[in-house]
């Protein structure tokens, strides 16, 4: 199996409920974190100098963002709203699950990372 981005607690709970048509047992399109990407000077003003953003991906596509402190500690989800439906609930339900379950927890970032 290819090994893509990172991998936590949180992917493990999306290979929970996805519906994708690819066959996850052999590894196709698993979610995955990617590094920590750039920040813009409204996310910095909305959630703090030291804030990062980190991208999820699924099916192949980016699927949300995630917003953490400077020390990873999870601040708020955004899952975006795409034509592509991996999971059988709503973005906005996602993302209001996925903010339940892990704001206040701190995002780990394991495995082999996207170069």
């Amino acid at each position: 199996m290819l090994k893509l981005g990172y991998y936590n607690d949180i992917t493990k709970y999306l290979k929970t409920i996805v519906k994708s048509p690819f066959d996850r047992t052999k590894g196709d399109f698993e979610p995955y974190f990617q590094k920590p990407c750039e920040v813009h000077d409204e996310e910095k003003e909305k959630y703090g100098e030291d804030v990062k953003v980190v991208c999820f991906r699924s099916l192949g596509y980016t699927m949300g963002h995630v917003y953490t402190d400077g020390n990873f500690k999870i601040l708020k989800f955004n899952v975006y709203d795409r034509p592509v439906k991996d999971y059988s609930m709503s973005a906005s339900s996602l993302e209001k699950m996925l903010d339940k379950m892990f704001i206040g927890t701190t995002l780990v970032l394991e495995g082999d990372p996207i170069i």
